[in-house]
């Protein structure tokens, strides 16, 4: 086919710039007469699709029949992974969301979990990664937020006390906020987000994972606009630092925390609640 070399080598370009010409990950781009493209990648995280790969997958999402593209769509927005109710409560249009969902597996978009010794049995997930980020990058930023937003209203019903479900309900939330960042909901948005953040930190605590505890409060801290619960969150990490044998960034925490919080609560400037509070993380 005869876009293929012209489609390897502007992959293996873009990971070249990336890298400064070193560790180039492995990159096997292929193709069939039905143009179902596939890039297969070694290394970790989401790569960025090079341009003329992301046009061709667009160009392909954009011939599917309206239901399927629908399904792609909201699914990209839940993530890699996905469940047949779940998919069901954000497309309700969807007539026959069991013949469409068949389509998808039988293009090789998605594939379903059978493996009968697998949690995740029945599972819908992307073939490919690039899939997804190319269905994600084509909806609205208004498109995205009232998906984000639907998925959190979806997951919460769902929440536990112990917070299984926070970090991925904060995550929603973030995402939401960060499509749309100047709407009339920013403030309760912000504020949702970080009660999840910390009901996250809390259960990563509970389950012996204080720098993922930390990492939490730290992204609650940076969406974080009132002092004293800053404040509050800085106490908070300043323990999980400590935790997780970080001393010197808890003492930098629990001084900014000691700075903030009222002198009512025991750590203003000058008390005894305060000098105990800096001593311990030393």
């Amino acid at each position: 086919i005869e876009f293929y070399p012209i489609l390897y080598t502007g992959a293996r370009q873009h990971f070249e710039q990336r890298n400064d010409g070193f560790t180039i990950p492995s990159i096997d781009v292929r193709t069939d007469l039905d143009f179902n493209i596939q890039i297969l990648t070694a290394g970790e995280g989401d790569i960025p699709v090079p341009e003329n790969v992301h046009a061709l997958i667009a160009a392909r999402l954009d011939t599917l029949p309206a239901d399927e593209r629908r399904i792609i769509d909201q699914a990209s927005v839940i993530g890699n992974a996905f469940t047949q109710d779940q998919i069901a409560s954000l497309c309700p249009d969807v007539a026959d969301l069991d013949t469409a969902l068949a389509s998808l597996v039988r293009l090789q978009l998605l594939n379903q979990e059978s493996d009968r010794f697998s949690a995740e049995l029945g599972h819908y997930q992307f073939v490919q990664t690039a899939v997804r980020q190319v269905a994600y990058g084509t909806l609205s930023r208004h498109d995205r937020k009232a998906a984000h937003l639907a998925i959190v209203h979806l997951l919460q019903p769902g929440e536990t006390p112990a917070g299984e479900l926070a970090a991925i309900i904060a995550q929603h939330l973030l995402e939401a906020l960060d499509a749309v960042p100047g709407a009339a909901d920013r403030d309760e948005l912000s504020a949702a987000a970080i009660t999840s953040l910390r009901h996250a930190a809390a259960r990563a605590s509970a389950l012996g994972a204080p720098s993922e505890a930390a990492a939490h409060l730290e992204t609650a801290l940076s969406r974080c606009a009132d002092r004293v619960t800053a404040a509050s969150i800085e106490r908070d990490l300043a323990e999980q630092l400590v935790h997780a044998a970080d001393h010197v960034s808890a003492v930098v925490a629990r001084a900014r925390a000691s700075t903030d919080l009222p002198v009512a609560v025991g750590f203003g400037i000058g008390t005894p609640g305060r000098r105990r509070w800096l001593g311990a993380a030393l």
